[in-house]
């Protein structure tokens, strides 16, 4: 699946990035934010595949 915005964040900043990822939703963007739905072996390789197809990219840091 390709995505508008990929989010990365610290676990420290999850409620935030919650958040964020509801705004921008709302108005239809779709948006990666939890790296956790990838499980596999090869999750550096799937991680940036998913940056590699999104638009934009944010960073969240606490």
């Amino acid at each position: 699946m390709k995505y508008d915005i990929f989010i990365s964040y610290l676990r420290a900043s999850f409620e935030s990035v919650n958040l964020i990822t509801e705004k921008l939703r709302s108005p239809g963007y779709s948006v990666f934010f939890n790296a956790e739905t990838l499980r596999s072996e090869k999750f550096n390789e799937q991680l940036l595949k998913v940056i590699e197809h999104c638009k934009d990219l944010i960073i969240v840091l606490p």
